[in-house]
């Protein structure tokens, strides 16, 4: 092997210090020059503005804080109570401000919470039991009306 000298040079190009610092002794050389820059990201796409009925429809999901309600046991009895009452048609859907009924829906919903009053028997505290019955018992009386003005 020779001795002989050559145009080759080892730079370092890292950005960060074995110890994680950011280097502050970093300039570019020729061959960064040459390269091409780094082309920035197109724009976002603005998106369409909201219809009247969307934003309705987020105000009746969303409390006045702009906050989702703290989700618990009695948030999630309420819930599939609410959900049960709009499907038997005694009020109207929040997001599109019409009355709709589906009884079937409606008793599924139903069952989905004798589900969970029997799944959580002895596992809920008195507060929390009490809710659960008290709509069961509100929800079957009016599925029985409602349920009557339906011929199958």
């Amino acid at each position: 092997m020779s001795n002989k000298s050559s145009d080759f040079k080892v730079q370092d190009r890292r950005k960060f210090t074995q110890e994680g610092i950011l280097r502050d002794d970093l300039s570019e050389t020729p061959a960064q020059e040459n390269q091409p820059k780094e082309v920035p990201p197109p724009e976002k796409e603005v998106p369409p503005p909201e219809s009247e009925e969307q934003k309705e429809s987020d105000k009746a999901i969303n409390n006045q804080s702009g906050s989702p309600p703290k989700m618990d046991f009695p948030t999630l009895i309420l819930s599939l109570t609410s959900s049960a009452i709009f499907q038997m048609g005694l009020a109207p859907n929040p997001a599109t401000s019409k009355v709709e009924k589906n009884i079937l829906a409606a008793r599924q919903t139903i069952d989905i919470l004798e589900i969970l009053e029997e799944k959580t028997k002895g596992n809920l505290d008195s507060e929390e039991s009490k809710l659960l019955s008290h709509c069961l018992y509100d929800l079957r009386m009016n599925y029985v009306k409602a349920s009557q003005n339906i011929i199958l």
